[in-house]
């Protein structure tokens, strides 16, 4: 019987991957990531900062760049923190899959560590995926 984890890289998990608002797309990524935990699946997370007061099992969130605010810029500095760090790990860890918990879609998002073929034939998640939209999905939100 093969007692090995599951182990999972979640790039990009979110901006603020956070235990304490009501409405985002960090507090949804917090419970997954707490679930999966519950479960005993290992997971790497990727973030531009982290604000949680309640620790996650099992997983480990690496905060990319704290101390940035959310701005354009930072955005595109965080993207290409995330590709960076993500890369690394795809060469030096030995993930199951990779899960892409941001908006992904034509003018929405898109994951650069796919698009450059850093996946090693990895099952690639993408959710959770978002209702369709008549107009463009306001990130700042």
């Amino acid at each position: 019987m093969n007692n090995k984890k599951l182990k999972i890289l979640v790039a990009p998990g979110a901006y603020v991957i956070n235990d304490n608002r009501t409405e985002s797309l960090g507090t949804m990524t917090y419970y997954i990531l707490r679930e999966l935990g519950k479960l005993g699946v290992e997971t790497i997370a990727l973030t531009m900062k982290a604000e949680i007061s309640n620790p996650i099992p099992n997983c480990r969130i690496i905060e990319l760049l704290p101390g940035q605010e959310i701005t354009q810029l930072g955005l595109l500095r965080f993207m290409t923190k995330y590709y960076q760090v993500g890369k690394k790990l795809l060469q030096t860890e030995d993930f199951d899959l990779i899960h892409h918990m941001f908006p992904f879609g034509w003018e929405v998002g898109f994951n650069p560590l796919i698009l450059r073929g850093h996946a090693k034939n990895l099952p690639f998640v993408i959710g959770p995926l978002l209702a369709p939209h008549t107009s463009k999905v306001n990130l700042s939100d």
